[in-house]
C-alpha cells in the first residue's frame, strides 16, 4: 500500500465518520428538541388525560351512589 492510499483511505473514512456523527447529531435535536412538539401540545395532552380521568372518576363514583341510594 503506497502513502498516498494509505492518506486517501483515511480521508473517505473520517469524511465517512464525520458524516456518520453529523447525522446523529441531527437525529437526536429533532427528537429530543421540544419545539418539534411544542410545550403547548404537551401540556394540553396532559391537561385532556387529567380531564378524561377525572370524569371516568366521577362516572365510576356515579354508579356506586346510585346503588347505594337504591339499597
Amino acid at each position: 500500500m503506497t502513502l498516498e492510499t494509505l492518506l486517501a483511505s483515511i480521508g473517505v473514512l473520517g469524511t465517512i465518520q464525520f458524516a456518520y456523527m453529523m447525522l446523529k447529531n441531527a437525529e437526536s435535536r429533532s427528537v429530543d428538541d421540544s419545539s418539534a412538539w411544542g410545550e403547548d401540545s404537551s401540556s394540553r395532552m396532559k391537561q385532556d388525560f387529567e380531564i378524561a380521568r377525572a370524569k371516568e372518576i366521577m362516572r365510576i363514583a356515579s354508579e356506586f351512589g346510585v346503588s347505594k341510594a337504591k339499597a
